[in-house]
């Protein structure tokens, strides 16, 4: 009823010039809006679409994550929520601490890579405190070499060697992955070689996020389920678990970093010969079944 009486008095009361800015370029907003709004999302925005498989939902459009402008057609819902969180905060120091995982893979590559990268010496090691950086890692890395040999051998494949280059590269991009919450892959390479990579990401709402190498590679492996052998091909669900399996790869790197705030950790692995190669025959001769 407000809304028909301001419009009532526009109609009848104001200028033509007056009309036309406060009814009929309103009109003509409202109906162009969304045509727009959806012919830019579709056909001309670029983003990565994200997918969180442990959700129920398991994404939303990849604008929603990157733009602010294009995020607004909802931002009514967006206030609504950030009020209630202030309403709140008191009430959600009782409750339990939320842990969501987020998960990665690599997109599949057309060309075939050939190790051509000598070995280097590893850094001496350090003594460090349990808590530490240092210590971190080295567990997260000792973890998930040890987890990803062991799901090898199952499907006949030789054990991975860790390369103190690929470290240092997957080291620089966790943080970076930290520092910006941003997730997504780096298009890492080792000289002009392409790298496989698969990213994982945990978060707590409260208190400082544990940090797990065997929980990041169980959440790739896990996707065995999912993969046919009886028709071996790239698929975007199984694409974690195709590359930690690869037979022609035989090097892997890992960066482990946390959040500012400690509620947040990003482990980034990267392999050497790049796996989830899409040429004609790669799958079945480097994706073999399990043979126990």
């Amino acid at each position: 009823m407000t809304w028909a009486s301001i419009e009532r008095h526009i109609l009848v009361f104001s200028s033509h010039r007056y009309r036309f800015y406060a009814h009929t370029i309103p009109i003509i907003f409202c109906l162009i809006y969304p045509i727009l709004l959806y012919t830019y999302t579709i056909f001309f925005y670029a983003c990565e679409q994200i997918f969180d498989y442990q959700q129920v939902l398991c994404g939303s459009p990849c604008f929603k994550h990157t733009s602010f402008i294009l995020n607004g057609y909802d931002m009514d819902k967006k206030l609504f929520k950030l009020l209630t969180r202030v309403l709140t905060q008191d009430r959600e120091n009782e409750k339990k601490p939320a842990r969501k995982a987020r998960h990665r893979y690599e997109r599949p590559s057309a060309l075939r890579i050939e190790m051509n990268t000598p070995h280097h010496r590893a850094h001496g090691q350090i003594k460090e405190s349990v808590d530490s950086p240092q210590a971190m890692y080295t567990k997260v890395l000792a973890d998930l070499l040890q987890s990803h040999n062991y799901y090898r051998a199952r499907h006949s494949a030789q054990p991975l060697t860790v390369s103190q280059r690929l470290n240092l590269i997957a080291q620089k991009y966790a943080e970076y992955l930290a520092a910006t919450s941003k997730f997504k892959h780096s298009r890492n390479k080792l000289g002009d070689d392409s790298l496989g990579e698969n990213l994982y990401m945990q978060w707590i709402s409260q208190g400082k996020v544990p940090v797990s190498g065997r929980e990041a590679a169980k959440n790739w492996y896990d996707e065995i389920a999912l993969y046919n052998f009886k028709h071996p091909r790239y698929s975007e669900d199984t694409g974690h678990f195709t590359q930690m399996i690869w037979q022609s790869t035989q090097r892997m790197g890992v960066g482990v970093a946390l959040s500012r705030d400690g509620r947040e950790v990003y482990i980034v692995t990267n392999y050497y010969p790049v796996g989830n190669i899409i040429n004609h025959g790669y799958f079945e001769k480097n994706v073999l079944p399990t043979k126990y």
